[in-house]
């Protein structure tokens, strides 16, 4: 265990250079941050001026750090929605990369039912009877803008649910129907977040969408 700041600059140098406990010492590190000044002129009298060492040492730990990213990090420093950050945290933390997915998945479906009210469909054909009815919007039951008398604003609401869509037949089917060891579902931990992150994108979205109201304001009849 670190007994004072110089040990925890050392020990997250060591981390970064030989591959060690990369969240455990970025963590450390953050309790201690408050605590530390790097120039005389501008440290307070509770904090410690470091060292030129000290400061070369954080410097590389920094250099290391922004080159390859801990995955686990990203994660944690990313504003992912709250359900997702409950569902999929631990099993991201733990590196069951497959598992985070697919709870999210999971948790963007139960998000679709919630809002739209249809719980007697999952997955493409919930997004098919929820969000892809541009041809009459008062059908819709998810609508992602209020603009859909114009073909900008139908491009937005068909590619919204075209991603919806393609997230559960890309990212949650095959994870739903194969082990974690296929190599169709096999996941690094940076697709795994970019896999989340779109997931994210779309739950922000549903949960801003709107119901059919008004729509004799676009240019709808009544």
């Amino acid at each position: 265990m670190p007994a004072d700041e110089w040990d925890v600059i050392g020990l997250l140098w060591w981390a970064e250079k030989y591959q060690g406990d990369k969240k455990q010492a970025w963590e450390r590190f953050s309790s201690i941050a408050e605590r530390i000044a790097l120039e005389p002129e501008n440290a307070l009298d509770t904090q410690r001026i470091l060292r030129e060492p000290e400061i070369a040492m954080l410097y590389e730990a920094l250099v290391a750090e922004t080159k390859h990213p801990e995955p686990a990090l990203l994660f944690d420093y990313f504003p992912f929605h709250p359900r997702i950050r409950e569902v999929a945290r631990d099993h991201f933390i733990n590196q069951k990369c497959v598992a985070a997915v697919f709870e999210a998945t999971k948790a963007l479906n139960e998000l679709i039912q919630n809002v739209s009210g249809v719980n007697d469909k999952n997955e493409a054909e919930l997004v098919q009877a929820t969000m892809k009815q541009i041809s009459d919007p008062s059908k819709l039951k998810i609508r992602f803008n209020d603009f859909l008398n114009e073909d900008s604003g139908k491009n937005e609401q068909a590619g919204l649910a075209a991603i919806c869509e393609g997230i559960f037949k890309a990212f949650r089917n095959p994870k739903g129907h194969k082990a974690e060891t296929h190599p169709l579902v096999q996941l690094e931990p940076y697709e795994a977040l970019q896999q989340l992150i779109t997931i994210n994108y779309m739950m922000i979205r549903v949960e801003r969408a709107t119901a059919p109201k008004n729509l004799e304001e676009h240019g709808y009849g009544g």
